[in-house]
């Protein structure tokens, strides 16, 4: 769906659910919450909105993810000390042909 100036709010919000709904990107590990580095890079943007912890809580949802009781949990009680960080550089690699 297009993004436009009317919608531009419900989409950002859609997508924020999609990613953090997304297992491969929010997950627990070893008994250790795994986020995105994206919520380290730019955790002061988040100030806002309840900071990373709150945002994550606020759109994590146990109709999409069967573990989003652990991950509240785990931003509860964890969060920011026992976090790790991932982010998949290979995506930006270039790939030879």
């Amino acid at each position: 769906k297009a993004i436009t100036a009317a919608n531009v709010e419900d989409q950002l919000h859609l997508a924020a659910v999609d990613f953090i709904n997304d297992p491969k990107n929010i997950f627990i590990r070893d008994g250790k919450l795994s986020l995105s580095s994206i919520f380290s890079w730019y955790e002061k943007d988040f100030e806002p909105v309840g900071g990373v912890a709150g945002f994550i809580q606020s759109v994590t949802d146990p109709t999409l993810r069967d573990d989003a009781p652990a991950i509240d949990a785990h931003l509860e009680t964890d969060y920011p000390d026992n976090v790790d960080y991932h982010y998949d550089w290979e995506i930006n690699a270039l790939q030879k042909k």
